[in-house]
This record gives C-alpha cells, structure tokens and sequence, in this order.
C-alpha cells in the first residue's frame, strides 16, 4: 500500500473516531433525557392517582 493511501486511510480512521465519540455523547444526552421524562411520567401519573381518588371521594359525599 503506498504512503498516500496509507495517509488517507489514517485520517479517515480518524474522522470515524471522531464521529463515533460525538454519537457517544448524544447517546449519552438522550439517554438522560429519557430518563427525565420518564421520572416526569411517574409524578404525572401518581399526582393523576392521587386526583382521581380526590374526585372519588367528592362524588360519594355528594351521593349522600
């Protein structure tokens, strides 16, 4: 192989790597990011449950 070829071949490892190493880094961002609204989910939901029981209980005092 000659030495341009091998020049070539060099910087272009390197521009994999470096791509590599920035989806690494947004992999890293999303996966915080789900993380995230998933926890914002759960509150959602347990302050959901906590309405619904809330309005349940309005609706038998009003039964009676």
């Amino acid at each position: 192989m000659s030495q341009a070829r091998i020049k070539i071949l060099e910087k272009e490892l390197a521009e994999i790597k470096n791509i590599e190493k920035q989806h690494q880094y947004m992999n890293g961002l999303l996966h915080k990011e789900v993380d995230k609204l998933k926890k914002e989910i759960f509150d959602l939901k347990k302050e959901n449950a906590i309405f619904k029981e809330n309005l349940q209980a309005e609706l038998l005092r009003g039964n009676k």
